[in-house]
C-alpha cells in the first residue's frame, strides 16, 4: 500500500506539460484506466457534470488538432481528450446511480432517500424563463445569509458552468496523473477555437462548455527536463498576500479606527503578527475577501469599502 502511494506521489510530482510527443499507440486498457481515474474524481453531489471526449483516429485527431491552433502538442499527440462541462448530465447520472444501487442490493429506504435528494437537487439547476427563478434563488439566499452561514448556489447559467468547470478540472487532473503513472505524458491546453471545436464534436451551447483539451502521448527520447519553479508550500513567509495600496484608500476609511483594529485583529488571530503590527502602525487595511485583479486593474472592494463608492487599485504583495 505504501509503495502504491509513493508511486502515485512520484507520478504527480514528475508530471510536466510535454509540448511534442513521439508517435506511440495508447492501448485500450491504458485508456480505460485513465478514464476510470478521471471519473473517480470528487464532484459536488456526485453529479459528475462533465464528459470526456477521447479522440484517437488519425483523421479526427488531425481535425481536432487544427482547431487547437495546430499546437505541436496537439499535432503529435497519440490521443486528444476534450474535457467538457456538461449541465445536461444530471438526469443520466441520477438514473445511472439508481440502477447501480438497485443492482448492488441497497435497501429500499436508502434508494428512496437518494431519490428524494435527487428531486431536491434538480432545483439547483433550474434558472427559469429569462432567469426568473435564478433571481428568486438569489434573493432567498441573500435573505437567509443575513441570519446564518450559507453557501451561494449558482443563480445564472454562467454560474452553473463555473460550478461544473470545477468538477471537470478535478477529473482532468486525475486523468493526467493516471497517464503519468501508466508511463504516458500529457499537455493540458487552453488554446483552441471553442466554438468550432464544439461544433466539430456536436456539442450544445446551452448545456456544454469546453474546459480544456489534453494531449496524451510519450515524450521523445531527446526530451530534456528543464528546472521547474513552484511557489513554496507552507506558512513560511513566502506565501503571497494581497495588499491594498494605502494611498488609494479613501481617507474616511483610514481614519476609522474600528476598521483598522478589525484588520489588525484578523491577522493577530491568523498568527500573522507582523501584518497585524503593520496594520496598526500604518493604517493599511487588508482583506482576503477582496476580488483580486491583476496589478493596476481597478476593482470594487466588498462590504465597508463598497459604501464609499470609490475605486481602489489592488496589487499583489508579500509579507
Amino acid at each position: 500500500m505504501e509503495d502504491a502511494m509513493t508511486g502515485n506521489l512520484e507520478a504527480m510530482l514528475r508530471r510536466r506539460a510535454i509540448r511534442e510527443f513521439d508517435p506511440v499507440e495508447v492501448p485500450a486498457e491504458a485508456r480505460e484506466q485513465m478514464l476510470r481515474a478521471a471519473c473517480a474524481a470528487p464532484s459536488s453531489f456526485n453529479s459528475q457534470p462533465y464528459r470526456l471526449v477521447w479522440i484517437e483516429s488519425p483523421a479526427k485527431r488531425k481535425q481536432a488538432a487544427e482547431l487547437c491552433m495546430s499546437q505541436p502538442a496537439a499535432q503529435t499527440a497519440s490521443a486528444l481528450v476534450v474535457a467538457v462541462a456538461d449541465l445536461g448530465a444530471s438526469k443520466a447520472t441520477t438514473e445511472g446511480q439508481l440502477r447501480w444501487m438497485r443492482q448492488n442490493g441497497f435497501a429500499e429506504s436508502k434508494i428512496r432517500e437518494f431519490e428524494k435528494k435527487a428531486k431536491l437537487a434538480k432545483w439547483f439547476y433550474v434558472q427559469g424563463w429569462f432567469n426568473v427563478f435564478g433571481v428568486v434563488k438569489w434573493l432567498a439566499l441573500k435573505l437567509i445569509h443575513l441570519r446564518k452561514i450559507i453557501g451561494m448556489a449558482p443563480v445564472t447559467r454562467q454560474g452553473l458552468f463555473k460550478w461544473a468547470t470545477k468538477s471537470t478540472a478535478l477529473a482532468c487532473e486525475n486523468l493526467m496523473i493516471a497517464a503519468e503513472a501508466l508511463g504516458f505524458n500529457t499537455c493540458p491546453m487552453e488554446g483552441f477555437d471553442g466554438a468550432r471545436l464544439a461544433k466539430f464534436l456536436g456539442l450544445s451551447r446551452k448545456y456544454h462548455e469546453i474546459v480544456m483539451v489534453i494531449a496524451i502521448g510519450k515524450k521523445p527520447g531527446t526530451y530534456k527536463e528543464q528546472p521547474q519553479w513552484r511557489r513554496p508550500a507552507g506558512n513560511n513567509g513566502d506565501s503571497p498576500m494581497i495588499a491594498i495600496d494605502r494611498k488609494m484608500i479613501p481617507d474616511e476609511i483610514l481614519k476609522d479606527s474600528v476598521l483598522v483594529n478589525i484588520a489588525a485583529a484578523y491577522f493577530a488571530v491568523s498568527n500573522n503578527s507582523n501584518a497585524a503590527r503593520d496594520v496598526r502602525r500604518h493604517g493599511d487595511l487588508f482583506s482576503r475577501r477582496c476580488e483580486v485583479a491583476r496589478s493596476g486593474i481597478r476593482t470594487r472592494l466588498p462590504h465597508c469599502l463598497d459604501l464609499t463608492g470609490r475605486w481602489c487599485t489592488v496589487r499583489s504583495g508579500r509579507w
